[in-house]
């Protein structure tokens, strides 16, 4: 289902955004948010007529955080959770890493 977002504050830029879909749409709390490039959030908010999207990109201590797996390029995977957001470098941060492997950005 597609939706608009109706609302974000530059305050709070990479912890929620308000879209214009809710409970009469199907919309439920804890449901994922995609975009055209992946998961950007979780549903933690429904009205009538709008919800409230917590981002991946949180930096909110009080979030629930979202699990990640990386695939190394021998083909094992890593698993971790993201714990933020790295504004300057506009990177995700993947902390709780299960391995102690080197973990190399393409």
């Amino acid at each position: 289902m597609s939706a608009a977002v109706i609302s974000r504050s530059p305050s709070d830029w990479t912890n929620t955004v308000v879209i214009n879909k809710g409970s009469v749409a199907g919309i439920r709390k804890n449901m994922p948010v995609m975009s055209g490039s992946g998961l950007v959030g979780r549903i933690v908010e429904v009205n009538k007529t709008n919800s409230k999207v917590e981002m991946i990109s949180t930096n909110s201590s009080t979030a629930n955080r979202f699990a990640a797996e990386v695939v190394r390029t021998s083909g094992k995977a890593v698993n971790g959770v993201i714990t933020g957001y790295n504004k300057a470098r506009g990177e995700l941060v993947l902390g709780q890493i299960a391995t102690n492997q080197t973990i190399k950005k393409r």
